[in-house]
């Protein structure tokens, strides 16, 4: 089954990259695509897609819904992906006891920024709401906490995003999750999402402090159950 890995920092995916000896290739396609592309050297048809850089700046990834829908384009239409794993960091809530470090597996992805209060049935599109690919035992076995997934296009947030977080009960806050389910869910592909805790949202710390002083050790968390969760669950037989 040919999978692809989505990440939106290169950051997050060295590990990945060392551990699976992936190698890095153009597409053949008149698009300029500025994806970071590669392919597992161990397991044929293994792909990992970075969202790839700024244009203007080669040290800023770019994060977001965009981003995170271009690189899906790629793995289901130019890789012919069968299943997506969506994995990276994520904003979790003291309110719901996350700590620095947990890595969640989604069971369902939303946007918390996407609002259109038109009639009901703009606003179930708006929010979205869909379901992730999960098996109950790969919480335990994997060590797993499980919990719901919300998605904007800001780092930090206003009030309303975080009513509509808590409304629909979300345990991480990021920037790809929803996006990618979408486009999953049209083509009845099956997505994983794997998204480890770099800042308390309800914390009293400013986002971006707390994001930055923790990346390291939230990604060196992700990366523990990444590697262990592919090398023995989906890279070794079928889904």
């Amino acid at each position: 089954m040919k999978t692809a890995l989505i990440m939106a920092m290169k950051e997050e995916a060295k590990p990945v990259i060392s551990e699976f000896g992936m190698t890095r290739f153009s597409l053949d396609s008149k698009c300029k695509w500025k994806n970071e592309i590669y392919e597992s050297s161990k397991y044929p048809g293994f792909y990992l897609i970075l969202n790839g850089s700024y244009i203007k700046d080669q040290n800023v990834s770019k994060v977001g819904t965009q981003a995170a829908c271009v690189a899906t384009f790629i793995a289901l239409e130019l890789l012919g992906a069968e299943m997506i794993i969506n994995a990276g960091t994520a904003g979790g809530f003291a309110s719901r006891g996350n700590k620095v470090g947990d890595v969640f597996l989604g069971k369902k992805a939303f946007y918390h920024d996407r609002r259109v209060p038109i009639s009901k049935e703009w606003q179930a599109f708006a929010r979205g709401e869909y379901s992730l690919h999960f098996k109950k035992e790969w919480f335990d076995k994997y060590d797993f906490l499980e919990g719901f997934i919300s998605t904007g296009n800001s780092l930090d947030f206003v009030d309303r995003d975080l009513d509509l977080i808590h409304e629909f009960g979300a345990h991480a806050k990021e920037m790809e999750a929803a996006a990618i389910a979408e486009i999953c869910e049209e083509n009845n592909i099956p997505l994983i999402c794997i998204k480890s805790i770099t800042d308390i949202v309800d914390g009293g710390i400013p986002t971006h402090e707390e994001f930055m002083a923790n990346l390291n050790k939230a990604s060196e968390e992700l990366s523990k159950h990444l590697l262990k969760f592919l090398g023995q669950e989906i890279l070794i037989g079928e889904l």
